[in-house]
């Protein structure tokens, strides 16, 4: 931190230390935080509105700075991150490549309480309640953000035009939103196609338009027979071979299940396979919702495939679910597999999967530091994006060019 006419000064480094501190933990317990933090927020009433809960938003810029705000070189090399000055270069430009560091600051009120967010994420709160606490460790972040939120509220009074010029031409697009065709982004990196598509052929996709029509009609869905834990176990066996899983020659469907599914079964297991009054009863019980004996094919939150059934009026019914980039192709030729066993079933987003796989759908670009998973609300429903990513480094300028991207939101100020 330097000084310059008295004031403050920080490098885009020194600012990401504070705001990581403060983020760790973001409840601000002194009065003195908190009568700074409050400040800066009645500064931005002039600001209009850009969202719930009267939420205001502006942009904010720091200098990079020099190499000596990045860290030690003598600690980097100590600790064998880096074995010469060279590398501590690459280093320092390839986590500041631009010579000023945007940043989105955000503040919101609720039920009393207030909210500063930095690029989307929690940074300062103010709670409802009081305290007596009074160390105050975040007043050097806030009074670093006082001064900046002045400046930018004395641009925007000078020339609110220029501001959201500026704005709008040097933005980076790490930090913004957008959407680019499937196909436009394999023909930049043919990998990410080959690693995704995982060997899919052009007849399994027309396989698949198949299972898109039937998965349409609830009619052609429907599962007949009596249901067992043993069809299922079977069901799911197909799926398992359909996907060249490790596996025993000598296991059974059920043992495989066990090996390749979550795990929280809720009893699902133990049931006799042959019974479909057990399976009945097990199902209208109804204590599985409180596991997870559908997720058959282990993942993360949004990276696993599941084979749900569920009890109709007419009979049974089976649905398969599996739509994140790294496994779709797995669901792909799980449901082509049951499709050729003749076994009724539905495919969840089949329209979506299908334009996936075919490179015909838009991914969804968010701003860096925003995980691309869940994104949905960043855009219109109409376009139907269900994969969602980050601009990365490499081919980042053809990109750009061949994405659509977002209008900025301009900042405007409250006529009185």
């Amino acid at each position: 931190m330097q000084q310059v006419n008295g004031i403050a000064t920080f490098s885009a480094p020194v600012f990401d230390n504070l705001i990581e501190r403060a983020q760790y933990h973001p409840d601000l317990l002194s009065q003195e935080e908190k009568d700074a933090l409050l400040s800066i927020i009645e500064k931005l009433q002039c600001v209009a509105i850009c969202g719930n809960d009267e939420c205001r938003e502006l942009w904010l810029i720091i200098e990079r700075g020099s190499i000596e705000d990045f860290g030690d070189y003598d600690e980097y090399l100590e600790n064998e991150i880096v074995s010469s000055k060279d590398e501590y270069e690459e280093l320092w430009k390839e986590e500041y490549p631009d010579p000023i560091k945007w940043y989105l600051l955000s503040v919101k009120r609720y039920n009393e309480a207030c909210f500063l967010f930095i690029d989307s994420k929690l940074t300062l709160h103010i709670k409802k309640e009081t305290s007596n606490i009074t160390e105050s460790i975040n007043l050097q972040l806030i009074s670093w953000i006082d001064q900046t939120v002045s400046k930018c509220i004395d641009w925007l009074k000078r020339d609110m035009s220029g501001y959201n010029e500026y704005i709008n031409q040097h933005l980076p697009y790490t930090k913004r939103t957008g959407r680019i065709l499937r196909q436009d982004y394999w023909n930049i990196d043919p990998k990410e196609k080959e690693w995704m598509l995982k060997g899919l052929t052009t007849t399994d996709i027309d396989i698949l338009k198949i299972i898109v029509e039937l998965s349409e009609d609830d009619e052609q869905t429907i599962f007949p027979e009596k249901m067992t834990s043993g069809i299922f176990f079977d069901c799911c066996k197909i799926g398992y071979d359909a996907n060249s899983y490790l596996q025993s020659a000598n296991m059974k469907p059920v043992d495989l299940y066990r090996k390749f599914a979550d795990g929280r079964d809720f009893g699902l297991t133990q049931l006799n396979p042959d019974s479909p009054q057990a399976f009945e009863e097990w199902f209208n019980k109804r204590e599985w919702q409180f596991g997870h004996p559908w997720e058959v094919c282990r993942g993360g939150n949004s990276t696993h495939i599941s084979l749900y059934v569920d009890k109709r009026a007419d009979g049974w019914r089976l649905s398969l679910s599996g739509k994140s980039r790294n496994r779709v192709a797995e669901t792909v030729r799980f449901a082509i597999a049951l499709y050729n066993h003749n076994i009724p079933f539905k495919l969840w987003d089949a329209k979506e999967i299908l334009a996936m796989v075919s490179g015909t759908d838009y991914i969804g670009i968010v701003p860096e530091g925003i995980i691309p998973v869940y994104c949905h609300s960043y855009f219109p429903k109409e376009d139907c994006i269900v994969d969602f990513m980050n601009l990365a480094t490499e081919e980042r300028d053809k990109v750009v060019k061949l994405a659509y991207w977002h209008a900025i939101g301009e900042a405007k100020l409250i006529e009185y």
